[in-house]
């Protein structure tokens, strides 16, 4: 028996057999025409399904799917994939084109492939955000405006809205002009805060209102007023008192008279606050209110120009590099920079392009050639000018005096490149006072530099540089920079340096075993007549090695800032918290500083790194000698041993305590403790904190 004969073709009708057909066999019998047609449409209906069955998972080669296609499996323009060698790529597509298998260039791309993507693209996200964000948005300048951080929150430096309707806001802080109020961590609720960031009025934990001074024009009491010692204060008429207070004897104490007068058989008082004062006999025994102090020290020392020209000189810690956040975005006061930006190095045009326009303070962010540059210290600076002025001098308001801040800094130069004139960074120097001057003679205003803080010195104990060469260099620049300013200024012109301690000298290899030029910058402030020292850098935190957090870099321009008003407004022997006299006296010895208020062990900013930071050294051999006691009076340190010191014993102070490599902060760096009480008087506030202005002692070493 024979089959039939089948073709894979689609007949377009199936032959219907007519009456007075001769029913014959064979291939073209009329028999068999119906089961035929139905044949070669079964066996085409069978390919285009294998076909299709094939192209759902990926063949092996190219070859295997060429094998298929010569079947007759993948019909003409079917498409399918071919597993790929490639790494990157899963599959790869092709189509039967012709009768040929032909890769079509397209193909699914491998985890390899996606994971290489996602960390290209990731990579490529964090090298243009910083740490801690999700995202920012920059400003034409490329300066951070608004952002989100890591957990969510939307940040932004100043935000404005006509209008905002929020269901819940969880602020710390809530400006209302010149007010704000606040929610903190200390025992208050709720408090309301002047321009000067003082409590005015808070509501405790506990519910109670608590008013510094309060101005009442009607006050009525319900019940009885009761006094903090629980005695009572009531109404009584009798002879000429309205009211009174009486002793446990009935009789009356404290009164107040019909005529208005106060009387009292004795006052003792902690505090009096009064206008006028008429007495036949005063007797005071001290005054040491710091308003009443302060009140009387109210006159400007140094005859200020209008416009009051702050620069900041040195390495990358004057510049601001690596600190890693805009702290002082919004205008600050009065103050102003040239157009170009806070640093030297901001602005895209030339010098005189740089420095065409004066334009309100914030600070500004570049990456420069030394790293990514964000807040200096120069902004802190100049507010603690305004808020201390505000504070401190009767009657003195912003609009008194315009600050103009610049940084001509440059980070990893030693001393004698960034002195040397000809040269390209005194030249900075010279260019910000010179456009200084001449853009304050546009305005009809006066000009002079005032204050320069310089903030430099780790290239060169890193280079060796020996302490005389440093210092003569140091004397060389003061003199070109008091040259320059005189001749632009038309007068004798004298512009003071401030100065600091760095404590990364520990990470300056390879010379890691003395701190030659934070010394010799003490010896600089204790030998010069324009020259001060701030204060020790160990009081800090560090991104790394050697730079600070913008919080340091703003704290430190605080202490500057402090510094520079006792010199340059007030008049005063500015001079940090530094020994002034000691005595060694069989196994106990006697060092005198010169502390603000007390003198303090404080462990709570500062670690201890092993008594408080002190150590004492025999004078031949350069061993440790083990220290029984350390121990503080009002302005003196007491230490003590076992046995007698030897005469000429070292005793040094925050000289140990670091590692090289490692942070050379308050947790991990060379360091010490001592601190004086001047916080108790003059205090800051960033984001909320109160930053204590203490004096921390400075390095020191001691020959007994």
């Amino acid at each position: 028996m024979t089959n039939i004969s089948e073709t894979p073709r689609w007949e377009e009708g199936i032959y219907q057999i007519k009456r007075g057909d001769k029913v014959e066999g064979g291939a073209d019998g009329v028999a068999n025409i119906q089961s035929r047609q139905l044949a070669n449409r079964t066996l085409l209906l069978k390919q285009m399904v294998d076909g299709l069955q094939s192209g759902v998972s990926p063949y092996n080669s190219a070859e295997e799917a060429q094998s298929d296609i010569d079947a007759g499996r993948i019909v003409e323009g079917a498409r399918f994939a071919v597993w790929s060698d490639n790494a990157h790529a899963w599959a790869q597509e092709f189509q039967n084109i012709n009768g040929v298998a032909t890769a079509t260039g397209k193909f699914l791309p491998s985890k390899e492939f996606t994971d290489l993507l996602y960390g290209m693209v990731t990579d490529l996200f964090k090298r243009s955000v910083p740490d801690g964000w999700k995202t920012i948005f920059p400003d034409d300048n490329g300066n951070f405006t608004v952002g989100i951080d890591d957990v969510g929150r939307l940040i932004a430096g100043l935000a404005k809205m006509n209008k905002a309707e929020i269901g819940t806001a969880d602020a710390k802080r809530l400006n209302l002009g010149n007010i704000f109020l606040s929610q903190g961590d200390d025992g208050n609720a709720l408090a309301l805060h002047d321009v000067l960031m003082n409590i005015c009025m808070a509501i405790t934990e506990g519910g109670v209102l608590k008013v510094g001074k309060s101005e009442i024009n009607t006050l009525r009491s319900l019940g009885k007023m009761i006094l903090p010692d629980a005695s009572e204060m009531t109404r009584r008429v009798m002879s000429d008192f309205l009211w009174a207070w009486e002793d446990d004897n009935g009789d009356k104490s404290v009164g107040l008279k019909k005529n208005g007068a106060w009387c009292a058989g004795k006052i003792e008082s902690n505090a009096v606050e009064s206008k006028r004062v008429s007495t036949e006999t005063l007797e005071v025994k001290a005054i040491t209110s710091p308003a009443f102090l302060r009140y009387f020290s109210q006159a400007i020392s140094s005859r200020l120009p209008d416009i009051a020209h702050k620069i900041g000189f040195g390495q990358s810690l004057a510049a601001g590099v690596n600190t890693q956040a805009l702290i002082t975005i919004a205008d600050l006061y009065t103050a102003v920079r040239f157009n170009g930006g806070v640093r030297a190095q901001d602005g895209p045009g030339t010098s005189a392009e740089n420095h065409a326009k004066l334009l309100p303070y914030v600070e500004t962010f570049k990456s420069t050639a030394n790293g990514d540059a964000w807040e200096t210290p120069m902004g802190a600076s100049i507010r603690g000018w305004y808020e201390l002025m505000m504070a401190e001098n009767y009657g003195f308001n912003p609009d008194d005096l315009i600050v103009l801040g610049s940084v001509p800094a440059e980070g990893g130069q030693p001393i004698d490149v960034l002195a040397a004139y000809p040269g390209r960074y005194m030249q900075r120097v010279f260019d910000d006072i010179t456009y200084g001057y001449a853009r304050a003679q546009e305005l009809g205003k006066t000009y002079r530099p005032v204050a320069m803080y310089w903030l430099q010195g780790e290239a060169d104990q890193t280079k060796g540089t020996p302490k005389a060469v440093y210092q003569a260099t140091f004397d060389k620049m003061q003199k070109l920079i008091d040259d320059h300013a005189s001749a632009v200024c038309g007068e004798e012109v004298h512009v003071p340096i401030f100065v600091y301690q760095f404590s990364s000298w520990i990470n300056r290899t390879p010379n890691t075993a003395y701190p030659t030029i934070p010394m010799a910058l003490l010896e600089l402030a204790q030998t010069r007549e324009n020259v001060y020292l701030t204060n020790p850098m160990y009081i800090h935190d560090y991104t790394d090695g050697a730079h600070l957090t913008a919080r340091s870099s703003y704290i430190q321009g605080l202490y500057i800032s402090v510094m520079e008003k006792r010199a340059l407004v007030d008049g005063k022997t500015a001079k940090p918290l530094m020994p002034v006299g000691h005595k060694r006296q069989g196994r106990a010895a006697t060092v005198w500083l010169n502390p603000v208020g007390r003198l303090v062990f404080d462990t709570s900013i500062v670690s201890d790194p092993g008594n408080y930071g002190f150590r004492l050294l025999h004078p031949d051999t350069r061993e440790v000698i083990p220290l029984t006691g350390v121990s503080l009076r009002y302005d003196a340190v007491n230490i003590s041993t076992a046995a007698d010191i030897p005469e000429g014993a070292i005793l040094q102070y925050a000289f140990h305590g670091g590692t090289t490599g490692k942070s050379p902060g308050r947790l991990s760096g060379p360091r010490g403790c001592l601190r004086d009480s001047q916080g108790d008087i003059v205090s800051f506030s960033l984001n909320g904190e109160v930053i204590r202005m203490d004096n921390y002692s400075v390095m020191f070493e001691l020959t007994l």
